[in-house]
């Protein structure tokens, strides 16, 4: 199998010598930190260490101790940040490297079953996917990722409705930028399970309700996940806002999702 090289993104990362935080972090299952007395939410636990270079590094364990999910933050440039994901599953084997530069939101995907690539997805920005899995013959251009769940919207109605819904009062504008992060579990038919604030440290709660419920509000449906083989699997997609300071005109989404 054929796999595309992009020049989009250096991964030159070097790990020689970190100092480590001893104090595990954590996590609920959307891998958002938690308040440490909040044991009922807690799925997983964070290690947080930095390299020699300044390189930030996350290890992120199951509560039973197995490495799920490893995330470096190389250091910032004027034109280019590198973070690189990798996912694991209980047996310890890579199934997905994610290499994204943060300056552009631009990244490479690589998907794998039993250490072998079986897919790739490649994004060039404005909504341009090439999507290359084991089988085609050359890969497939998409305006959308379809290893996420997406809203069914031929008309672009999904963010003009999130638009109208999150228009905040002027007196109740926050002060300091806030980041809200909502996500929403879409099922193999592309029914929605569940939509739920993801980040509970991220805003003040009656805020964060505003984004909820505008998210909630969209009846139209959802293009379930696909997997490497173009299976249909249940899936959270998760939308990244922000709300307060300078940006006095509604949200802002962002194009990285953790």
């Amino acid at each position: 199998m054929r796999f595309v090289v992009s020049l989009l993104i250096c991964s030159c990362i070097a790990f020689a010598g970190f100092s480590q935080n001893p104090a595990p972090i954590p996590l609920n299952k959307h891998f958002f930190e938690i308040f440490p007395a909040d044991s009922m939410q807690q799925k997983y636990y964070q290690f947080l260490s930095y390299g020699s270079d300044s390189t930030q590094i996350e290890r992120i364990f199951t509560l039973q101790n197995q490495l799920v999910r490893t995330v470096r933050k190389g250091k910032k440039t004027a034109e280019f940040q590198e973070l690189t994901l990798e996912e694991y599953d209980l047996q310890g084997q890579l199934t997905h490297r994610k290499i994204v530069n943060l300056f552009n939101s631009k990244f490479i995907s690589t998907y794998y079953d039993k250490g072998e690539q079986v897919a790739q997805l490649i994004y060039r920005g404005e909504h341009k996917y090439s999507i290359y899995r084991k089988g085609y013959d050359k890969p497939r251009e998409r305006l959308e990722n379809d290893f996420e769940p997406y809203p069914k919207d031929e008309k672009a109605r999904f963010p003009f409705l999130l638009s109208q819904k999150t228009r905040i009062e002027k007196s109740k504008w926050p002060e300091e930028r806030q980041l809200i992060v909502v996500g929403v579990l879409v099922d193999e038919s592309g029914e929605v399970k569940s939509v739920e604030w993801a980040n509970p440290l991220g805003a003040d709660p009656e805020i964060a309700k505003i984004f909820v419920k505008a998210v909630s509000s969209w009846k139209k449906g959802y293009i379930p996940a696909k997997d490497a083989q173009e299976n249909p699997l249940q899936k959270w997609r998760y939308f990244y806002f922000h709300a307060g300071g300078k940006f006095a005109h509604g949200p802002i989404e962002v194009s990285f999702r953790k």
